[in-house]
């Protein structure tokens, strides 16, 4: 492997997949991409699918008896997917180091379960589809590239993991598994909108600051653990999640051309 370059992504996802489920016969492949290297638009993720379909194609792992029971639902293969990049174990499909960032399965989700002239809102940890629906056709994606490189696994690694691990920080600090868990505690017996939204952020990171208190008189954290700096990201991953995505999905399934979506990033 070599760090931050984009050959780590393949030797990764074949090394991984090819141990996971012995016996894979090799293969001859090029690699060619229009995509502008580093800049946040999953291409690496789209490797490690494509390694996955090239190596299944040769081997029909995904007809092996080992494969349908490790992986019996869609969902469970996107996570396996996102599992061989950050190194996690799947079941009994043991991991590794993977490429070396703590990411999901979110880009690998995407890029396997895509359809043309839809789209589909998954929910993660675990990974589960909602819902599926018509994109409008007089609306287009517009992806602008700032032209800035930010290798995952070279410069940008540490940004990238810190955002995860803030994540998790958290969620440990609260006493939950993850961020969504505890968000879908804290709004018990409420109504998912705008309004129980901010007040059950309120509540939580008022929470989040009285045990943060009492875990750091005990055991100093690292600067970049700092309360604020993991009240930004509490806020933002519940903002993201359970306010701007449904109120987009909701607005591009219905009559979206009324729809005040300025409303969603105030």
């Amino acid at each position: 492997k070599k760090q931050g370059h984009w050959s780590n992504y393949p030797v990764t996802a074949l090394t991984r997949i090819c141990r996971n489920f012995p016996g894979c016969k090799g293969f001859d492949a090029v690699l060619a991409s229009d995509l502008p290297g580093a800049a946040g638009m999953s291409s690496s993720s789209a490797i490690v699918c494509a390694m996955f379909i090239a190596l299944d194609t040769v081997n029909k792992i995904t007809t092996s008896k080992r494969f349908k029971q490790q992986l019996p639902t869609r969902e469970e293969f996107y996570e396996y997917l996102g599992c061989i990049e950050n190194g996690s174990s799947k079941g009994d499909l043991t991991g590794d180091t993977g490429v070396g960032t703590f990411g999901g399965s979110e880009d690998h989700t995407a890029i396997m379960a895509c359809q043309k002239g839809k789209l589909h809102a998954f929910s993660y940890c675990p990974t589960k589809l909602q819902s599926i629906i018509n994109f409008p056709k007089d609306l287009v994606f517009v992806v602008g590239v700032s032209g800035i490189e930010a290798q995952k696994t070279g410069n940008a690694m540490k940004m990238y993991n810190d955002q995860a691990i803030c994540a998790k920080t958290a969620s440990k600090i609260l006493g939950f598994v993850n961020l969504a868990t505890a968000y879908k505690a804290y709004t018990t017996n409420l109504q998912n909108d705008n309004v129980a939204i901010g007040h059950v952020l309120k509540i939580l990171l008022n929470d989040l600051e009285a045990k943060y208190n009492l875990v750091s008189s005990k055991q100093p954290l690292k600067d970049m653990l700092a309360l604020p700096r993991l009240k930004q990201r509490v806020t933002q991953f519940i903002v993201e999640n359970f306010k701007i995505v449904p109120g987009v999905t909701k607005a591009l399934n219905g009559n979206w051309e009324k729809s005040d979506l300025s409303e969603l990033v105030q």
